[in-house]
C-alpha cells in the first residue's frame, strides 16, 4: 500500500504552497484564445465520479490508483477544474514535478468549474509554486487582494523572506500569530531561519509572544520547543526546552546539535543520532556541528559514526529555506546528487556515484540534455548531447577532457600538508555546461543518432578524418576527409554489403562542404554507369556502352520538362539534344540546329531529320547498325524509339 496522502491534498484544508507567475491576465488570454470545449452532462457526471473516486483512493493511500483515475477524468474533460487541481497536487506530492503541476493548476484556474475543491485552494497552490520556483515577487502580486487565510500568510512570509524583506516577513509572522495562533508554521520557520536572539525591538517582541504561546502550542507543534531554544535567556532554560522535546523520544538533527551545544549529550551520542537521522540534514548544520568538535577523538568518533549514514544532506545555498542541492548518502558515501537552481522540480545537474566517486552526470537546459560518463574522475570517457530527436556521443581518450559539474569538499578540512578526511560533500560548481565545440575539439570519435539513421566520425583536434553512416533503410556509407572536409565517400545504396556507388564532394562559394554528385557502378565492373548531380541544375548521366564515358545526359528544366543530350561512342556526329515534356519529345536539335521528327509506319519509331527507310512493326535494337549500306543509330526514351542516319 502506498503511503498516506499528505494533509494538504485533502479538500477544504490548507493547500500546500506551489505556484504560478502572477498572471491571471495570461490565463485570461489563454482562455480567450483557446477554443471552447463542449462537455456533455453525462461526461461531466462521469468526470465528477472519477475525481471523487480518485480522492477516496488517495485518502486510503493508493496514490497510483488516484493518478490513473484523474488521468481518465482529464481524458474526458481536459478543462475540468477539480481534476486539474487534484492532478497538480498529485504531481507535487508524488515526484515533486513542479513544472507539470504548474500546467495543471493553470488549467484548473482557467476552467473555474470547481465542485469538490475551491478556486481559493487552487490559487494558494499556484502561489506556493511561485515561491518554491524562486518567483516570490510574482507570488506576492498574485496573492494581493485575496482573503488573508492562514495559508496565504504563510506563503506571504516565505515570499518576503526569499526577497530579503525581513521587516515584511516578520510582519507576516506577527499577523499570522494574531489571526491564526494555532498555525505555528510561519513562526517556526522564522525562528529557525534567523536565530536572531532579539536583534531588534520588533524581533524581541515577536520572540516574547512566541514564548507566551508556547504552553498552548507545544502539544500541537512540539518542534516549537527546539525553534525557541536559541532564544532562551539562560542555558538552563534552553536545556529544559530540549529535554522536554527529547523526553517523548522525538529527534531532529537541529535538536541534536543544540543538545550537544547545551551540554545535554556527549559528542558520541550526538554523532550517533545524526548518523541515524531519518530526516534530511542541512549541510550548514552539519558543518556547524563538526566545528563544535574540539579534539581529534570527537572528530574521529563522528567520522566513524557517519560511515553508516544513509540519508539526504541538503544545501540551501541562498538561505531562502528551499534547498537547491540534495545529496543522497548510502553507508557514509555519496550515492547521488542533484541541483535545481531555479526550483522548478527539474534539476539542472544530476550526478550518480559509485563508491563515493562520480561515474555519470546529466546536465539539463530547456533545449539540450548532456549525459556525461566518467572514466577516472574528473575526466570524461564520453559526453552525449541530446537535442530534439538527435543525439551526438563524443568519445574521449583517458585522462584528457576534464569537466566537473560539482565540487567535492571534505567536511573535515585539515592542514595543507595532510590529506583531507571524509565525508566529502557535494556543491554546485560555478562553471557553465561544456560547449559542444570544446567536446568536439577533444574527442577522438563522435557518434550521431537521429531519426533516419546513425553515423560515426573519427576526429583529430576537432577535424573529421574518416567516418561511416547507416540509415534505417539499410543504406550505408564510408567517408574520407581532408583538412576536415569530405573528400570521397563510398556508398552501399541497397544495403547488400557492396559499395556500388560513391559521392563526390567539393566546397560551396562560401567554403562550406557540399556534395556535388553521386556515381553508381551497377554491375561491379569498376566503371560507373550512372551519375546524378546533387546540386542545381539537376543533371543525370549514363554510360550506355560501358566505355567509362557518359553517353546520355538528362537535365531537369524549371517547367518540369527535360533536356536529353546524347554522345555515345558509336555516334561521332554533332551533339544530339532532345527537349521533352511529359515524356514526349517536343524539340530535336543536331549541332544546335532544330531538326524535324518523321514518324515510322509502325508508330513506335521516329526518325530525326530524314527517313531513309521504314522499320514497319519491327522494333529495332538500340545502338548502331547498317542497313542497305547505310549506318544508322537508335536510342530509346520511354516507349518511343528515335533513329538517325550516322553517315
Amino acid at each position: 500500500m502506498a503511503s498516506a496522502p499528505r494533509a494538504w491534498l485533502r479538500p477544504r484544508r490548507f493547500a500546500l504552497a506551489t505556484a504560478f507567475t502572477a498572471a491571471l491576465s495570461v490565463l485570461a488570454a489563454q482562455a480567450t484564445a483557446a477554443p471552447l470545449v463542449s462537455v456533455s452532462p453525462n461526461q461531466t457526471a462521469l468526470v465528477s465520479a472519477l475525481v471523487s473516486e480518485a480522492r477516496n483512493a488517495l485518502a486510503l493511500g493508493y496514490a497510483e490508483r488516484a493518478i490513473a483515475l484523474v488521468d481518465d477524468a482529464l481524458s474526458l474533460s481536459s478543462i475540468d477544474a477539480d481534476a486539474n487541481y487534484l492532478r497538480a497536487a498529485l504531481a507535487l506530492s508524488y515526484g515533486d514535478k513542479r513544472a507539470e503541476a504548474e500546467a495543471y493548476i493553470a488549467a484548473s484556474l482557467s476552467g473555474a468549474n470547481f465542485r469538490l475543491y475551491s478556486a481559493h485552494e487552487a490559487e494558494l497552490l499556484y502561489a506556493g509554486l511561485l515561491v518554491r520556483m524562486k518567483r516570490p515577487a510574482s507570488a506576492l502580486r498574485f496573492l494581493a487582494g485575496k482573503p488573508r487565510s492562514a495559508e496565504l500568510l504563510y506563503l506571504e512570509y516565505l515570499a518576503k523572506r526569499s526577497l530579503g524583506d525581513s521587516d515584511g516577513a516578520r510582519s507576516a509572522v506577527a499577523e499570522s500569530l494574531r489571526r491564526y495562533p494555532f498555525d505555528a508554521r510561519p513562526l517556526i520557520h522564522w525562528l529557525v531561519g534567523n536565530e536572531l536572539k532579539a536583534a531588534s525591538a520588533q524581533d524581541a517582541a515577536l520572540v516574547a509572544r512566541a514564548f507566551q504561546l508556547l504552553p498552548e502550542l507545544k502539544e500541537l507543534e512540539p518542534f516549537l520547543l527546539v525553534a525557541l531554544t536559541p532564544y532562551s535567556a539562560h542555558v538552563e532554560d534552553a536545556r529544559l526546552l530540549l529535554r522536554e522535546y527529547r523526553a517523548a523520544g522525538r529527534n531532529h538533527p537541529l535538536a541534536t546539535v543544540l543538545a550537544f551545544e547545551a551540554g545535554l549529550i556527549s559528542h558520541r551520542k550526538a554523532s550517533e543520532e545524526l548518523a541515524l537521522s531519518a530526516l534530511p540534514i542541512e549541510v550548514r548544520l552539519l558543518q556547524r556541528y563538526y566545528a563544535l568538535l574540539s579534539d581529534d577523538e570527537s572528530r574521529r568518533s563522528f567520522l566513524s559514526s557517519f560511515s553508516s549514514f544513509s540519508g539526504y544532506i541538503l544545501d540551501d545555498e541562498d538561505g531562502d529555506g528551499i534547498a537547491e542541492g540534495r545529496s543522497l548518502f548510502k553507508d557514509g558515501l555519496l550515492a547521488s546528487w542533484m541541483y535545481d537552481q531555479n526550483q522548478d522540480g527539474e534539476p539542472e545537474r544530476v550526478v550518480d556515484f559509485s563508491g563515493g566517486v562520480p561515474y555519470r552526470a546529466e546536465l539539463r537546459s530547456p533545449s539540450v540534455r548532456i549525459v556525461l560518463e566518467y572514466g577516472r574522475w574528473p575526466f570524461l570517457s564520453s559526453a552525449t548531447v541530446h537535442e530534439g530527436g538527435n543525439q551526438r556521443a563524443y568519445r574521449f581518450a583517458p585522462a584528457l577532457y576534464r569537466y566537473a559539474p560539482l565540487e567535492l569538499r571534505a567536511l573535515a578540512e585539515t592542514s595543507p600538508d595532510q590529506a583531507n578526511t571524509g565525508p566529502y560533500l557535494a556543491y554546485a560548481s560555478g562553471g557553465d555546461f561544456p560547449r559542444e565545440r570544446s567536446l568536439a575539439d577533444a574527442a577522438y570519435l563522435v557518434e550521431e543518432r537521429k531519426y533516419g539513421g546513425i553515423s560515426a566520425t573519427s576526429l583529430d583536434k576537432g577535424l573529421a578524418t574518416s567516418g561511416w553512416w547507416r540509415d534505417t533503410g539499410g543504406a550505408a556509407g564510408e567517408l574520407i576527409y581532408g583538412d576536415g572536409y569530405p573528400k570521397s565517400e563510398k556508398l552501399d545504396l541497397d544495403g547488400d554489403g557492396r559499395y556500388e556507388a560513391r559521392r563526390v564532394w567539393g566546397r560551396s562559394d562560401a567554403g562550406h562542404p557540399q556534395a556535388l554528385y553521386i556515381e553508381v557502378d551497377i554491375d561491379g565492373d569498376g566503371l560507373f554507369e550512372y551519375r546524378e548531380s546533387v546540386q542545381q541544375p539537376s543533371v543525370r548521366a549514363w554510360d550506355l556502352d560501358a566505355d567509362g564515358q557518359p553517353d546520355l545526359f538528362v537535365e531537369r528544366l524549371e517547367n518540369n520538362g527535360s533536356l536529353y543530350s546524347f554522345s555515345p561512342s558509336w555516334r561521332s556526329r554533332l551533339p544530339l539534344v532532345l527537349r521533352m515534356d511529359a515524356g514526349v519529345v517536343i524539340e530535336v536539335r543536331l549541332g544546335g540546329v532544330e531538326r524535324p521528327l518523321i514518324a515510322d509506319s509502325g508508330g513506335s519509331v521516329w526518325w530525326i531529320g530524314k527517313k531513309p527507310f521504314d522499320f514497319g512493326r519491327a522494333l529495332p535494337p538500340e545502338g548502331s547498325a547498317v542497313r542497305d549500306g547505310m549506318r544508322y543509330g537508335v536510342i530509346r526514351l520511354g516507349e518511343r524509339y528515335y533513329a538517325e542516319l550516322l553517315d
